[in-house]
């Protein structure tokens, strides 16, 4: 859903490029125009990875205009400069109802050495505990969900 981005160095300064997202609109438009995905369901499930990742990264600044809709009603989310709070706990870890069962398994599989290989050269190192204190959050909420209501009603493929 985020747009792949890679680091370069390019006339002697430092950046990332990203690829570019052709939007047919942004969150912030499909509300105005009060338009429905075509698919309510594959929606719900991409809202869901969304706040999901949100919740992760700590992203504090989610905004309609920085939720791009492309025309196949796909979402693409752009914008995590205020990102990787060193945070223990959830942003909100009441947005966080369904979740997709092959992503839990792959934030069950993400550990510090894994992190560190790939972010640490971006990230500090209370960054990356607050990284993996808030997947451990996000695993619990997951867990006492299903405890509560069914597997049936907060997981999904």
């Amino acid at each position: 859903m985020v747009p792949a981005t890679v680091e370069r160095t390019i006339d002697g300064k430092r950046g990332s490029l990203q690829f570019w997202v052709t939007a047919k609109m942004n969150e912030e438009e499909r509300l105005k125009k009060k338009l429905s995905a075509p698919n309510g369901i594959a929606w719900n499930q991409q809202v869901a990875k969304l706040r999901l990742w949100d919740n992760l990264i700590y992203n504090t600044d989610r905004n309609m205009g920085n939720l791009l809709i492309t025309e196949d009603w796909k979402l693409r989310l752009i914008d995590h400069s205020r990102t990787f709070r060193p945070f223990d706990q959830l942003k909100d870890p009441n947005s966080l109802t369904i979740f997709s069962r092959s992503l839990l398994a792959k934030l069950e599989g993400l550990n510090e050495p894994l992190l560190k290989q790939h972010l640490g050269k971006y990230l500090t190192p209370y960054q990356i505990q607050g990284l993996l204190k808030r997947r451990d959050a996000i695993l619990a909420r997951s867990r006492e969900l299903v405890a509560a209501k069914g597997a049936g009603a907060v997981l999904y493929q």
